[in-house]
């Protein structure tokens, strides 16, 4: 996201920038893990300016098991971003089997987990 000076081409996240001034929502998709919730802290500081006022979904992807974690995570979050929504995609083996043969994920908490976002998310062109 950093708005680097052009040289002799576009600049580096030329593209990624217009793409976020442009959305209506912004889903942000990301780890529990220390440096995954480094990133997502870093990547909202950097585009602040360029999401302000659009409603922000948080994914914490491949969540393991283990609730005190995602507490303490779900807390920074909220307290830091102050998101519309935080959801826990938790992990399931069957994700990267479902990607490799270019299928669907089955029924399983992950899928569950996808459901639920998108019934919060707008579609194009109900976005407001």
């Amino acid at each position: 996201l950093e708005d680097l000076p052009e040289g002799a081409g576009p600049a580096r996240f030329s593209v990624t920038r217009a793409t976020l001034s442009l959305a209506d929502v912004i889903v942000l998709v990301g780890s529990t893990t220390p440096v995954g919730v480094t990133r997502i802290v870093d990547w909202m500081a950097d585009g602040r300016s360029l999401v302000s006022g659009k409603p922000l979904h948080i994914v914490l992807n491949q969540h393991p098991r283990g609730a005190f974690v995602l507490s303490e995570v779900e807390v920074e979050l909220r307290r830091s971003l102050t998101p519309q929504s935080i959801t826990v995609a938790p992990f399931d083996k069957r994700v990267p089997r479902a990607a490799w043969d270019g299928v669907l994920v089955p029924r399983g908490p992950f899928a569950k987990a996808v459901t639920k976002l998108a019934a919060m998310v707008p579609t194009f062109g109900d976005a407001q």
